[in-house]
């Protein structure tokens, strides 16, 4: 799958990295990455703001600017309903 603007991500170095999710589906904006599971070929990312939430994702997904951005970005407002992105 070829995304439309991919940021270079290598498994090698991301642990300890911090990356920003886009997604709704995440209950938090701002996440580590704690490990990355070489068989499986995903990261564990774990929530700055509560270290018990933790999220498993496949490494390349983090390549898909909608889902994830690297570093700790700002949160965007959702206008209509009031609620952070």
């Amino acid at each position: 799958m070829r995304h439309a603007t991919p940021h270079p991500v290598h498994p090698a170095r991301l642990e300890g990295s911090a990356w920003t999710s886009r997604s709704p589906d995440h209950p938090y904006a701002h996440y580590e990455i704690l490990e990355f599971r070489k068989k499986t070929g995903e990261v564990e990312l774990r929530a700055t703001l509560d270290r018990s939430s933790r999220v498993l994702a496949p490494w390349r997904e983090l390549r898909d600017r909608s889902r994830w951005e690297p570093g700790w970005g700002a949160c965007v407002k959702d206008t209509d309903s009031g609620e952070e992105e």
